[in-house]
């Protein structure tokens, strides 16, 4: 008998709340920005906002770069 083995994308550290997908990661947060990590790492960071208000990190995926959406300006 084999275990059912559940993966997670991503664990927010606060509140918690596991994304199981990709999909499902960027279907519930919201989109703040890419990071430039310039000589630090190879890849971006893409920030999104877990519903509990964390910002979330991630490394980006770099055919999805032109497809981002541009990030949210409040207005005072």
């Amino acid at each position: 008998m084999s275990a059912v083995v559940k993966t997670t994308y991503k664990e927010c550290s606060t509140c918690f709340r596991i994304y199981e997908s990709r999909n499902q990661y960027e279907d519930t947060t919201d989109y703040v920005g890419v990071i430039s990590t310039g000589k630090y790492s190879d890849r971006d960071l893409e920030l999104r906002n877990c519903v509990c208000g964390s910002t979330l990190a991630t490394h980006c995926e770099e055919e999805k770069k032109d497809a981002w959406p541009s990030p949210v300006k409040r207005v005072k």
